[in-house]
C-alpha cells in the first residue's frame, strides 16, 4: 500500500474528525497541522466529496465562531493547503459559504496576514469565475425565457383560435339540436292532435249512427244495420282493389319502359338498314 492511499485512509477515518470537532484547543491544533502534513504529502486525490466538506464544514465554523488567533491561523492554514492540493475545494468554499469573505475580515491584522490574504485570493478567484458564470447564466435564461415567452404566446393564441372554433360549432350544434328537438316537438304534437281530431271525428260518427239508430224504429233496425254492413264491405273491396292496382300500375310502368326502349331500338336499326350515315344512337 503506498504512503498516498495509507494517506487518504487516514482522512477519510471518522476517528480524524471526531479530533478536529473537540473544543479542546491543543487536541484542534494538533489535529488541523496533522491534517495539513497528510494533505502536502499525499494530496486528496483519492478523498471523497463528502469527507472534504467535513473537513471545510469545521474548518470554517472555528474561523466563524472563535477567537483564538492561534485556532484561526491554524484553520487558515489547514484550509490554504486543502484549496492548493485539490481545486475543487475553492468551488466547495464559494459553494458552500457564499457569505465567507466578509467575515474573514474579523482575523486581519492578527499575525497571519499572509495566510489571509491567500485565502482571501481563492476566494476572489473563485468569485469572479462564478460572477462571469452567473452572468452567462441570467443571459441564457434571458434567451430561454424570451423565447419560451414567445412559444408560449403562440400556444396561446392557436389555442384561443381552437377554443373560439369549438365554441362557435358547440353553439352551432346546439341550435341545431335546439331546432330538430322543437321540429320533433311541433311534429309530436301535430301526430297528437291528428290522432286526437281523427278519434274526435269517430267518436262523432258513432254518436251519429248510436242517435240514429235511437230514432228508427224496431221494423227498420235490421234493414239500417244491413246497409250499414254493406257499406263496410263495400269500403274494404275498395281498399283491397285499389291496393291490387296499384301493384298491376307499376308492373305495367315496368312493362311499357321495356316497350318503349324496343321500339326506340327498332326505329334505329330501321333508319340504319335504310341509311347508315343517318343513324343516330344517341
Amino acid at each position: 500500500m503506498s504512503y498516498k492511499t495509507l494517506g487518504g485512509k487516514v482522512l477519510m477515518s471518522p476517528r480524524l474528525l471526531q479530533l478536529l470537532i473537540t473544543d479542546d484547543k491543543e487536541t484542534s491544533i494538533v489535529v488541523m497541522n496533522f491534517i495539513r502534513s497528510i494533505v502536502e504529502l499525499s494530496g486528496l486525490l483519492h478523498i471523497a466529496e463528502n469527507d472534504i466538506c467535513c473537513f471545510l464544514d469545521e474548518l470554517v465554523y472555528k474561523l466563524t465562531s472563535t477567537s483564538d488567533a492561534i485556532i484561526g491561523r491554524s484553520a487558515t492554514k489547514t484550509v490554504n493547503a486543502l484549496a492548493e492540493a485539490e481545486s475543487r475545494v475553492v468551488h466547495l468554499l464559494n459553494r458552500r459559504f457564499i457569505g465567507l469573505k466578509p467575515l474573514l475580515k474579523r482575523w486581519q491584522f492578527k499575525g497571519f496576514q499572509p495566510e489571509l490574504q491567500k485565502l482571501l485570493s481563492f476566494l476572489t478567484a473563485e468569485s469572479a469565475a462564478v460572477t462571469e458564470e452567473q452572468e452567462y447564466h441570467a443571459a441564457a435564461v434571458v434567451i430561454q425565457s424570451t423565447f419560451r415567452g414567445y412559444k408560449t404566446r403562440q400556444m396561446l393564441h392557436r389555442a384561443e383560435k381552437a377554443l373560439s372554433s369549438l365554441q362557435r360549432k358547440y353553439r352551432e350544434t346546439k341550435a341545431a339540436n335546439m331546432q330538430k328537438k322543437l321540429a320533433d316537438q311541433q311534429q309530436r304534437a301535430l301526430q297528437e292532435q291528428l290522432v286526437a281530431s281523427r278519434q274526435l271525428a269517430l267518436r262523432n260518427v258513432r254518436n251519429k249512427h248510436l242517435h240514429y239508430i235511437g230514432i228508427l224504429p224496431a221494423g227498420a233496425l235490421d234493414k239500417y244495420l244491413e246497409g250499414r254492413e254493406f257499406e263496410a264491405a263495400t269500403k274494404i273491396q275498395s281498399v283491397w282493389r285499389g291496393r291490387q292496382e296499384r301493384k298491376k300500375l307499376d308492373s305495367r310502368y315496368k312493362d311499357a319502359k321495356v316497350v318503349k326502349a324496343v321500339i326506340i331500338i327498332q326505329q334505329a336499326c330501321t333508319v340504319f338498314i335504310t341509311d347508315p350515315f343517318k343513324a343516330d344512337f344517341g
